[in-house]
């Protein structure tokens, strides 16, 4: 049995058709007696309407960044409903989104007083979602939609901000 570690990002995951196939890959894998690391970062396009989004906000676009913020959390809110069934495991990701997205927008007040983010700022903006997106793909391939572990598929997310640097230890 192998490890085989697999990165998927952009346009790879930029749907929820991509991420299914995703899903397929990584379900390929184990099937032939692999155990696939997938590696997601975020879906196309979100990096870049992150940026814009924060542009918006320093220009005191006010609504500009609320409505792009509203489409990020409308696309997101799409992919998780096409890819998993109602339950405890969809809410739990959807809380975690939304939270995320009210994190940005927070932000953006404060850099629409300001006029400025700095690249703190921005970090601050575009991390978190880099290391977020994956959990409906890691939620997908490891339940049956319903709280169910699939057969020979147990998945689990880990945050990449929780990774040690230089070493495989989790926190």
């Amino acid at each position: 049995m192998s490890i085989i570690t697999m990165k998927f990002g952009g346009t790879s995951v930029g749907s929820a058709e991509a991420i299914s196939n995703v899903i397929h890959i990584a379900k390929r894998e184990r099937s032939a007696g692999n155990w696939p690391v997938l590696v997601v970062s975020a879906m196309s396009g979100v990096t870049d309407s992150l940026i814009n989004i924060i542009g918006l906000a320093v220009n005191g676009d006010k609504w500009g960044y609320l409505s792009e913020a509203q489409k990020l959390r409308d696309r997101h809110d799409e992919a998780l409903n096409a890819l998993t069934s109602p339950g405890k495991a969809r809410d739990a990701v959807s809380l975690t989104l939304n939270k995320l997205i009210d994190e940005v927008v927070e932000i953006c007040h404060a850099v629409n007083i300001l006029s400025e983010a700095s690249p703190k700022i921005r970090d601050a903006v575009v991390s978190p979602w880099r290391a977020t997106e994956r959990a409906p793909c890691g939620r997908r391939v490891g339940r049956a939609g319903r709280g169910q572990p699939r057969a020979g598929c147990d998945a689990v997310h880990r945050d990449g901000r929780q990774v040690r640097r230089g070493g495989a230890v989790l926190e």
